[in-house]
Formats: C-alpha cells, structure tokens, sequence
C-alpha cells in the first residue's frame, strides 16, 4: 500500500512525500517447515521439528519517504 503526494516548491524544485506499507493487512507470513530428517535404526524420523513450522517472517513495516527534485 502506498501514498504518495507532490508538492511544487518552485518552477524547479519539487517535493515528493511518501508513505509504503508492507503487508499492510497484518496477515501471518510463515517461514518454511523444517527440513531435518534424522532416521534412527528403525528407519524412523526421530527429529522432532521435521515438517512443522515454528517461526514467521516479520509483521507489517511502514516506512516513510521524502524526494527532494531541483
């Protein structure tokens, strides 16, 4: 999501004011599942985070901007 907005200083010089939104709706982002097979003599996984994921990727990140044009 982003807004932006210009403003004309003078003839020359302008100014952009910005404002980003990632992942504005706040959604969950997960990381992948674990990958680590451990087979034990059986043959059996014995690892217990294989196949569950167990963490997520950052929530929203706002940022805000300003663009000086001459």
């Amino acid at each position: 999501l982003s807004l932006f907005k210009n403003f004309e200083i003078t003839e020359r010089v302008k100014l952009e004011a910005r404002g980003e939104a990632f992942d504005a709706l706040n959604h969950v982002n997960y990381n992948n599942p674990g990958s680590t097979f451990v087979p034990n003599a059986q043959g059996v996984n014995s690892s217990a985070q294989f196949g569950r994921i167990t963490s997520s990727l950052p929530a929203r990140r706002i940022q805000l901007g300003l663009r000086l044009t001459f």
